[in-house]
């Protein structure tokens, strides 16, 4: 049902609720017309086979289940069987309450977010309509407890309104330092928000800050001009948040065994992934990607089930971090005294 249907079944309701007389298909039409008018003054009036749809949905158990009346005299006249009954008495259809509460639960998954507060009264006014507040019934790994999630409607606002912002912040490891960015684009990888931007002290590219590690943000009231950047190509280009310019997409070679292959050929790892049938244990995958430590740690994900054949940079950095792994587990023997 969209919102002119809706209007339709309201002025349609509007005439046969507490009509003792009755209504003509041509009263009818031409009170639909003038409503529509009122909101679209270039739309073309309602046909006479939508109007004979729309009685019949009004009557229908999927509807409003409200009893029509006509007469056997010419014209024939339309009404209520009982004319104390109205739409607004019973809410909304069946279906399409079932269809709002399906949203409702979609919703639940990101009220959480800051900039996305206002959905709780909003889902809360939605499942009144809908007559279902049984509760969630879906959920998406969306992290609300994100350090520095305060900050993501402050950074949004800067994106649209192209203002630069200072913002402090840590490194793993590192002392804080304060950076005046350009702040471009946001994007969420890994359950985690990143922001893309310049720094207008110096010239050397794409700076990429987690807001995990950001201690405070300072506005500026300094406006910026977006450079053309498509956002879509660069991250096309990678796994993960990490692109350097200066590095070129190459092949990534691996193979896949057990149940492992079935799970990255279903859920591919890229949008360039190809896979090619080894034997029954064993598919061969490629893609096409700048190696980047997201793509390595995505690979790790498979540890026990890939082997990587190139590159070869690749292959060494994963080997070696097979062998920290199995570090982790040796047993450590202390020297005597």
């Amino acid at each position: 049902m969209n919102k002119d249907a809706y209007l339709r079944y309201c002025i349609i309701d509007n005439c046969l609720h507490n009509s003792l007389r009755g209504w003509t298909i041509e009263e009818l039409m031409e009170k639909i017309d003038e409503g529509l008018a009122e909101r679209y003054p270039d739309r073309k009036g309602i046909s006479r086979q939508q109007l004979y749809l729309d009685l019949r949905e009004m009557d229908s158990y999927e509807y409003w289940n409200i009893e029509l009346k006509k007469t056997s005299t010419r014209p024939v006249l339309y009404s209520y069987a009982d004319p104390s009954r109205s739409i607004h008495d019973t809410g909304l259809p069946p279906h399409f309450r079932q269809n709002l509460q399906a949203a409702c639960d979609l919703l639940h998954s990101f009220k959480g977010l800051p900039q996305l507060e206002w959905l709780s009264d909003s889902i809360t006014q939605m499942e009144i309509f809908s007559q279902d507040t049984s509760g969630e019934l879906i959920e998406f790994e969306c992290n609300n407890e994100q350090r520095g999630i305060e900050f993501l409607e402050p950074i949004l606002n800067a994106v649209r309104s192209k203002e630069v912002l200072v913002i402090k912040y840590r490194p793993y490891g590192k002392q804080p330092y304060h950076n005046r960015l350009r702040p471009y684009y946001l994007k969420q990888y890994n359950k985690r928000w990143w922001v893309f931007g310049e720094d207008v002290n110096r010239n050397d590219g794409i700076h990429v800050l987690c807001i995990d590690r950001i201690i405070k943000i300072y506005q500026t009231n300094e406006h910026f001009e977006s450079p053309s950047i498509d956002w879509k190509q660069y991250f096309n280009e990678i796994i993960g948040v990490t692109n350097k310019v200066d590095q070129k997409c190459q092949k990534v070679r691996f193979l896949a065994y057990g149940q492992g292959r079935f799970h990255i050929r279903n859920t591919p790892l890229h949008l360039s992934q190809k896979c090619k049938f080894v034997n029954d244990n064993t598919y061969e995958f490629t893609l096409f990607v700048k190696p980047n430590y997201e793509l390595k740690k995505t690979l790790m994900q498979y540890a026990h089930e890939i082997k990587i054949l190139e590159p070869k940079e690749l292959v060494e950095g994963h080997k070696e971090w097979l062998k920290q792994a199995l570090n982790n587990y040796t047993p450590t023997t202390s020297k005597p005294d």
